[in-house]
């Protein structure tokens, strides 16, 4: 009974199927004789020429006039591409190259890492870092931190394992200060115990001069 029952629905599905299908390509026939006669081509029944067969309607046209790249970015492309200088080949060997001043690194593009108590800092020339205090450096006095952890330019970085060796920072000490106020506060709930407590970090202040690192490294 059943099996019944779902053959006569299956059925009647594929019977409005069908209609539609022929509906549908009833339309798209009497659109296109519409068109043909619109063209002034032929009579109504004639067939379209392969132009007006293969014409975009205007909703299609735009679409595909999104998906091709816009003028003025591809022209913004080539212009980087023109200004960008040309490589020279990696045969030729000329004067210019090896004469070139800016292939080797200035002291500002120089840069470090250094350990100075238990804390990392990354340094260049003229930095003004600020740590733990050393005890017995005075101010003015020029001192040498040779736990340098890694050194390198702009194109180049080498890694120390765990120190880089023969690598040292010169620093000069500008000031002992004490940092800003820290306040710790504890307190008991109904137990009446609180506490307020400050704290004052004493740092050193180095100004950074120089960065050695050995001829053969960078």
């Amino acid at each position: 009974m059943h099996a019944r029952a779902a053959g006569r629905e299956i059925g009647s599905s594929a019977r409005r199927c069908l209609a539609h299908f022929a509906r549908a390509s009833e339309g798209a026939t009497a659109a296109a004789r519409v068109a043909a006669a619109r063209s002034g081509s032929g009579p109504a029944g004639a067939r379209a020429p392969a132009a007006a067969r293969h014409r975009l309607d205007p909703s299609s046209a735009r679409a595909f006039a999104s998906l091709a790249p816009s003028p003025a970015r591809s022209f913004a492309s080539s212009a980087d591409a023109a200004e960008r200088p040309a490589e020279a080949p990696s045969g030729a060997s000329g004067a210019s190259g090896a004469s070139d001043p800016s292939s080797e690194p200035s002291a500002s593009d120089v840069f470090g890492v250094v350990r100075v108590g238990g804390a990392q800092y990354k340094v260049c020339p003229d930095d003004l870092i600020f740590v733990e205090k050393l005890a017995g450096a005075r101010v003015n006095e020029p001192i040498v931190l040779d736990d340098v952890l890694m050194v390198g330019t702009r194109s180049r970085t080498i890694v120390g394992r765990p120190a880089v060796p023969n690598a040292s920072v010169r620093a000069v000490v500008e000031e002992q200060l004490r940092d800003a106020k820290v306040l710790a506060f504890k307190k008991k709930r109904r137990k009446g115990y609180q506490r307020l407590k400050g704290h004052r970090q004493q740092l050193t202040a180095l100004r950074i001069s120089t960065i050695d690192v050995p001829g053969d490294l960078l």
